[in-house]
């Protein structure tokens, strides 16, 4: 082995910790959801909302033609359905980290 056996081998259970480590890490990456839509023109338009899934704060940000521009209202809804399937990603996601993590106890 290339490490010598140093922590981070498998033969010492370095390597289950480490994977415990990243898949921790990866569970509070995903604490937060951030989903943006561009319109790309001239002049770009965004809308951006971030929810903060333990916290259950959801802020939004948004060019104000979002507000008064009809011809942009069918992209504000295509925004929330996005909004909306990615709280149903993520909680799919942390799940499955969460038995992943569960397994890995388990296992090392």
């Amino acid at each position: 082995m290339a490490n010598g056996g140093e922590a981070g081998g498998t033969e010492t259970g370095g390597g289950w910790q480490q994977i415990l480590d990243h898949l921790k890490q990866a569970a509070v990456n995903l604490m937060t959801l951030e989903i943006t839509t561009t319109v790309v023109s001239n002049e770009p338009k965004e809308i951006k909302t971030k929810i903060d899934l333990v916290q259950g704060d959801i802020s939004n940000s948004f060019n104000e033609a979002f507000l008064r521009d009809e011809e942009l209202h069918p992209i504000r809804e295509f925004h929330a359905s996005q909004v909306e399937k990615g709280q149903v990603i993520v909680k799919g996601n942390v799940e499955v980290i969460v038995d992943l993590v569960k397994q890995l106890r388990n296992i090392g």
